[in-house]
């Protein structure tokens, strides 16, 4: 007898308290929707989607991530590393009749390269300069393509550095009661902000933030001088409310509020190779790795703050890690430290680690590793992505 038919026997009530228990992840509610009509009908009605998220905190567990390593085999430009496979399409390929052309003619899967995954949702633009910006729901498919703006008569692509963040109304894909007035992937409204310098004022950076509610283009009024001659690293940046933190060269972060349309900088610690993160608490955090150890800063009152130090080599499953070989001696990883931070989850609580003896989750709540991957080229940022099931 198969595990369904004692299941589906039982009352509803009981059958969606089980149900409401399993992982925030998409895979569990899909394979339940398979079953059969009585379980589809239950895991797409609203007021249990509702319940689901609201168990889980309104956070969604980490599914995988997005890179920008082309030339990989198998193909594909999405890792999983949940419970469970989890296959996500490649970027659309953008008819010409949805935007006038731009440097690429017609998009495709190798011409967009991501840049952020927020809510549910996929930034991508469309080329190096970035002509357009694309922002995608893989699981839902909708997507919404954003001409660059204009902002004292020069386009982003002729801008000499250009770091795009998106921001979401709503975590995790969670479908809004607005969700139609978005046009753009099926989480709520969102926006796009874009910190960038131009080739007539490289020591100045530019603000502006397109908004899908009003389909246009802001920008600030000034640029920010930069106190030291610096560059954007074109690492994600990490959102606090309505405050995008961007990482500069010389140990600077760049806070750019795009409600009060301010811009500042402020010094970061100097420990290994960091990222910058949104701490499980809320407030703006860094993580740095130096060889084996990892470090967790918060940003409190003005100050940082170091909250956590750990040795990943005490770690079961990296153990080996300071015997393995070093990433020197490869000639694909010369340039890599024995432990990088490649990438970090939207709410701060996992981590991605390049070793020589692989990728690894590490999910910092619990200390959970998990080996996603081998060490591969070209992975030095990847782009965390989390979504509740959307039917």
């Amino acid at each position: 007898m198969s595990m369904s038919r004692p299941l589906a026997t039982l009352p509803e009530e009981l059958l969606q308290e089980i149900m409401v228990r399993l992982p925030a992840l998409p895979q569990p509610l899909a394979r339940a929707s398979a079953v059969c009509p009585q379980w589809r009908r239950m895991v797409r009605d609203p007021g249990f989607l509702r319940r689901h998220r609201e168990h889980h905190g309104g956070v969604p567990l980490t599914a995988g991530f997005f890179h920008n390593a082309f030339h990989l085999t198998p193909p594909g430009r999405f890792v999983s590393a949940g419970d469970g496979p989890l296959v996500l399409p490649v970027p659309p390929k953008v008819a010409p009749q949805e935007g006038t052309a731009c440097c690429h003619s017609n998009p495709g899967d190798h011409h967009w390269t991501f840049l952020d995954c927020r809510g549910g949702r996929v930034l991508l633009g469309c080329c190096r300069f970035t002509c357009f910006f694309l922002v995608w729901n893989p699981i839902t498919g909708r997507r919404r393509l954003i001409k660059a703006g204009i902002h004292q008569g020069l386009h982003f692509y002729h801008s000499v550095l250009c770091n795009a963040t998106l921001i979401c109304s709503s975590p995790g894909g969670i479908i809004t009661d607005d969700d139609d007035e978005d046009g753009g992937g099926g989480a709520g409204p969102f926006c796009v902000a874009v910190v960038y310098s131009t080739v007539f004022q490289g020591d100045r950076l530019f603000g502006a933030v397109f908004s899908s509610r009003t389909g246009s283009w802001s920008t600030t009024e000034a640029p920010l001088a930069l106190p030291v001659p610096s560059d954007l690293r074109g690492e994600p940046s990490a959102v606090v409310g309505s405050t995008v933190y961007t990482s500069v060269y010389n140990f600077l972060v760049v806070a750019f509020d795009t409600e009060r349309w301010e811009m500042s900088t402020f010094e970061r610690p100097r420990f290994g190779n960091v990222r910058l993160m949104k701490t499980t608490d809320g407030v703006l955090g860094l993580v740095g790795a130096l060889r084996f150890t990892v470090q967790l800063w918060a940003r409190e009152a003005g100050n940082w703050v170091l909250r956590t130090t750990f040795d990943v080599s005490h770690m079961t499953l990296l153990r080996d890690l300071p015997s393995a070989m070093s990433p020197s001696s490869d000639p694909r990883f010369v340039l890599l430290p024995p432990v990088k931070i490649i990438g970090v989850a939207e709410q701060g609580d996992t981590l991605f680690l390049f070793t020589m003896l692989g990728i690894f989750k590490l999910c910092l709540r619990s200390m959970e590793l998990k080996k996603v991957c081998e060490a591969r080229q070209n992975a030095e940022i990847v782009h965390a992505y989390a979504s509740f099931y959307v039917p």
